[in-house]
């Protein structure tokens, strides 16, 4: 910044405004009320902040435009464009509009919002704020609040309307492009994936009217699957040194191909290792294991295991259902020898057992011995356990109750399900601690 006019103005504004300011606080101080002696001061810097901005980016845009020139065949015209800054107040620039663009422009018609990385009218550290908060409380009401307590002022529809706009430009950039830092990967690593659903409520219109002629719509639960990708240590624990990366999608053929995308751009078949741990759901059986291969990961490398926990509850409710002539004694015991069996990477005796108890088994205890006989050979835990892996999913679980449960499994909330996918993608950043990665990754110049 060169311009003598500019500096001249913030050297008079600082001196004639703010140290005038600073008596109010200092006398606070002195007695006692520090509380609001910091709200004066920080106020103070926050209104030297508008200020400076409210300059510079007129500023700025004035040499932008003098700079650059519309694409050929392309008419241009000067256009008020408001910005507003990260405390919500709002300038004005003069923002140059293209006419007739040609097809093969893909700049967008306001270039200079694009050179900003401006999303709708808001600044990228207003984004950065407002999303934050509505990510990490749990309703727009009182991440607005929570704006407004640390001086962003904005009403709750614009904290919204921003955390949906920001939401959607992650989507057209690509989850897997902001999610984690240049050049990583995960070439020689152990990796653990693992997959599992939530619940939230939806908003879907019927395409009726009510009698005051309004359109209704139907609030169906439905089921998000969620899916983490994390990296163990040589315990078999995730590496604390390493952050977990979340997708989540409604479909299972979305969720499939949003995993694949990520998989392929971090170079799974590169992994030294790859576990896929998850419950019995059959989607996730048939169709992960042949995307792994897909990508590159050998059958030698790649281990399958059910929880432990969800055969352990089989072997439960196959107790739990035995004929009355089977004593608590004898029920106790043979649950003891059940998990004890599992334990030692022995299913096969648990099915066997199982099978010389019921001689005429109904159709629940034949579906519970269906389920442990299928899955056999992902039940080797004492195995897992000599190899350094996972037994239990609880990567998994946990994740589905903070990121989806916590944030949008509210009864009385209902949501568009194209706008909640991508709003999964800021709260698993959130929770991740990758959301820096993914603001600085998403606003960086192009």
């Amino acid at each position: 910044m060169n311009d003598p006019t500019i500096i001249t103005k913030i050297s008079e504004f600082f001196n004639n405004s703010l140290l005038s300011a600073l008596r109010a606080p200092f006398d606070l101080i002195l007695e006692g009320d520090l509380h609001q002696g910091e709200h004066l001061i920080m106020n103070s810097v926050l209104s030297l902040h508008d200020y400076i901005l409210g300059l510079l980016l007129p500023a700025a845009a004035r040499r932008y435009n003098e700079d650059h020139e519309a694409p050929q065949g392309c008419s241009q015209r000067l256009r008020p464009h408001s910005i507003c800054l990260c405390t919500g107040t709002t300038v004005e620039v003069c923002s140059p509009y293209y006419h007739r663009v040609s097809a093969d422009y893909n700049q967008g018609r306001r270039p200079l919002l694009g050179h900003w990385n401006i999303v709708g009218q808001a600044s990228p550290l207003l984004c950065d704020r407002t999303a934050f908060m509505a990510m990490i409380a749990p309703s727009y009401e009182l991440a607005n609040q929570g704006l407004k307590k640390f001086s962003v002022d904005i009403c709750t529809s614009s904290t919204r309307k921003i955390t949906t706009l920001l939401a959607d430009r992650c989507n057209e950039v690509g989850e897997q492009n902001l999610i984690v830092p240049k050049g990583f990967t995960l070439a020689d690593k152990r990796v653990v994936i693992s997959l599992d659903g939530g619940r939230s409520r939806l908003r879907e219109y019927t395409g009726e009217l009510n009698e005051r002629g309004n359109p209704r719509y139907a609030t169906p639960w439905r089921e998000p699957k969620l899916f983490v990708i994390d990296i163990l240590d040589k315990e078999g624990r995730p590496d604390r040194h390493e952050l977990p990366i979340y997708g989540c999608r409604f479909a299972e053929h979305d969720v499939l191909e949003n995993l694949r995308t990520y998989l392929h751009k971090f170079h799974i078949g590169q992994a030294q290792q790859v576990q896929l741990i998850a419950d019995g759901a059959t989607w996730i059986w048939k169709e992960v294991p042949d995307l792994l291969t897909g990508l590159g990961v050998t059958k030698n490398n790649l281990v399958q295991t059910l929880d432990y926990y969800h055969a352990s509850h089989y072997a439960h409710e196959v107790v739990k259902n035995m004929p009355r002539r089977i004593s608590q004694k004898k029920r106790a015991e043979l649950l003891n020898s059940f998990k004890s069996l599992l334990d030692k990477g022995n299913p096969a005796k648990v099915v066997e057992e199982i099978v010389s108890v019921y001689k005429r088994p109904g159709e629940i205890i034949k579906r519970y011995i269906n389920y442990l006989r299928k899955h056999i050979e992902r039940m080797q835990y004492a195995h897992y356990k000599e190899l350094g892996l996972m037994c239990g999913s609880g990567i998994i679980e946990s994740a589905v109750r903070r990121i989806i449960n916590l944030r949008f499994k509210n009864s009385s909330t209902f949501w568009n399900q194209p706008s909640l996918e991508k709003l999964y993608f800021l709260r698993g950043a959130l929770l991740s601690k990758r959301w820096d990665i993914v603001m600085n990754n998403l606003f960086k110049p192009a």
